[in-house]
């Protein structure tokens, strides 16, 4: 789930507490996915989730999309070769034009910082976490 800042993580997720939040500061806007417990904010659609995955990015199409639409924005990235498929199953689509290849680190936090854990290493620079994880990814690890 997209945020429209850092302040926001508030309202949709539970267990954030002071210093978990200075480290998500720390993080966002970035190439950081952080999975917390799913708070009573989230869209309706999500209330089976226990934890969603949470960033603030500085696209700027995606800055004026939150802005625009005043919410959270629930995402996924669509390959260019699975396009097809997809276009037949929602309401429209936004093409924002080749992105550059970034692949996001991943952070499960729903337990906070004293049990933080890398579920994948991607270009976020993760000295910024390395104090707090308890163990590094052996592999690829499937998020969804």
């Amino acid at each position: 789930m997209f945020l429209p800042t850092i302040g926001a993580i508030g309202s949709y997720a539970l267990g954030v507490d002071i210093p978990t939040y200075r480290l998500l500061k720390r993080l966002w806007p970035g190439l950081y996915m952080v999975i917390l417990r799913a708070g009573p904010a989230i869209p309706r659609h999500l209330w089976h989730r226990h934890t969603i995955g949470f960033r603030v990015t500085e696209h700027p199409i995606v800055m004026a999309l939150l802005e625009a639409i005043d919410e959270p924005i629930v995402t996924a990235s669509v390959p260019q070769d699975k396009l097809p498929i997809y276009e037949k199953q929602v309401d429209g689509f936004l093409d924002a034009g080749p992105l550059p290849k970034h692949r996001i680190t991943v952070i499960d936090l729903p337990e906070g910082l004293g049990n933080l854990r890398l579920l994948r290493a991607g270009d976020g620079d993760l000295s910024l976490i390395d104090y707090w994880i308890e163990e590094k990814p052996t592999g690829e690890t499937a998020l969804l």
